[in-house]
């Protein structure tokens, strides 16, 4: 399983992991992602086109500029947020996120909680 959060009409900077140019649903496209995770791919999210349903999977890069982000009506960033339920003290995001599991996914507002 793992967490998604979502951003709206945006594009991040990060390098470049796979473009098919097939189109998937976003459910598949989290799949994918956590599918290249577990096969040595730092894959950290992807963006969804929002024209034709194909997905950009991105990878992790902390000498990127992480908050270089383009607005865009045309694509929207999932970035993985954790793989793992976090326990602790609440924080709550704006931004929607959405979780999938074995091919099954919902989205909900972000209220998780971390730990100290």
């Amino acid at each position: 399983e793992a967490y998604y959060m979502r951003w709206v009409y945006s594009m991040f900077g990060f390098p470049l992991i796979e473009y098919s140019g097939t189109s998937y649903s976003v459910d598949e496209c989290m799949d994918k992602c956590f599918s290249l995770m577990h096969n040595g791919y730092a894959c950290s999210g992807f963006e969804y086109s929002l024209g034709n349903s194909t997905c950009r999977f991105l990878e992790a890069n902390f000498q990127n500029d992480a908050t270089k982000y383009y607005i865009t009506p045309y694509w929207d960033h999932y970035m993985l947020g954790s793989t793992t339920p976090i326990i602790g003290g609440p924080v709550v995001y704006d931004d929607e996120v959405s979780t999938t599991s074995e091919g099954s996914s919902e989205s909900y507002s972000d209220e998780r909680v971390l730990t100290s």
